[in-house]
C-alpha cells in the first residue's frame, strides 16, 4: 500500500517507470497527486538527460517556429487584408497552430496545468472552426449563396484517410 505522507513524490526505479517511494506500486495519477515538474526531473536518472534535455530543447525551439510562422503570417494579413472582419477571422484561423503548439509544451513543462491546458485549446479550436463558418460564409457572399452553390454537387465524404478504409461511404448532398 502507499504511504500517504510520500504519495505525492516519486521515485525512479531501473526501467525509469514512475513508482512509489517504496518501489513496489506504480504510481497512479488518476487516484494520487499528478506529479509537479519538480518531481517528474528530480527522480529522473542523470544518464537520461542526455536524451530528454535535448527534446525538450527541440520542442521548445518547434514551439518559437510556430510563433515566428504565426508572427509572420500575422503581418502579411494585417498589411493585406482590408476587411476587418475577415481579417480576424483568418488571424483566428492562422493562430490555431501556435495555440497548439504552447498548450502541449505547457502540458510538457507542467503536467498539472495539463487538463486545464489541453481543455482551453480544444475551446479555441471550436472557436477557430466558428470563425471558418462565418469566413466561408463570407466568401461565397452570404448563407444563400453558400448553400445555393454548394448544394448544386455531391459532397464526397471518403477524403483522406478514409478513402483507404471505407470506399464505399456515399455522396451526401448539401441542405440547410
Amino acid at each position: 500500500m502507499m504511504d500517504f505522507e510520500n504519495e505525492g513524490k516519486l521515485s525512479a526505479d531501473l526501467d525509469g517507470m514512475a513508482t512509489t517511494p517504496n518501489g513496489s506500486e506504480p504510481f497512479d495519477c488518476l487516484h494520487g497527486d499528478i506529479p509537479s515538474t519538480k518531481d517528474l526531473f528530480k527522480n529522473v536518472p542523470t544518464e537520461r538527460y542526455k536524451v530528454i534535455i535535448p527534446v525538450l530543447v527541440a520542442c521548445g525551439l518547434l514551439c518559437l517556429g510556430t510563433l515566428v510562422v504565426f508572427v509572420y503570417n500575422f503581418t502579411t494579413i494585417w498589411r493585406n487584408v482590408v476587411c476587418k472582419s475577415r481579417r480576424l477571422r483568418l488571424l483566428v484561423l492562422c493562430a490555431t497552430y501556435s495555440v497548439f503548439s504552447v498548450a502541449s509544451l505547457t502540458g510538457i513543462f507542467v503536467p498539472r496545468a495539463e487538463l486545464l491546458v489541453d481543455f482551453m485549446a480544444a475551446t479555441y479550436l471550436s472557436f477557430a472552426l466558428y470563425q471558418l463558418f462565418f469566413l466561408l460564409v463570407g466568401y461565397y457572399g452570404g448563407e444563400h449563396n453558400l448553400l445555393n452553390t454548394l448544394s448544386k454537387e455531391p459532397v464526397r465524404v471518403n477524403r483522406m484517410p478514409l478513402t483507404c478504409c471505407m470506399p464505399c461511404l456515399p455522396h451526401i448532398q448539401l441542405t440547410r
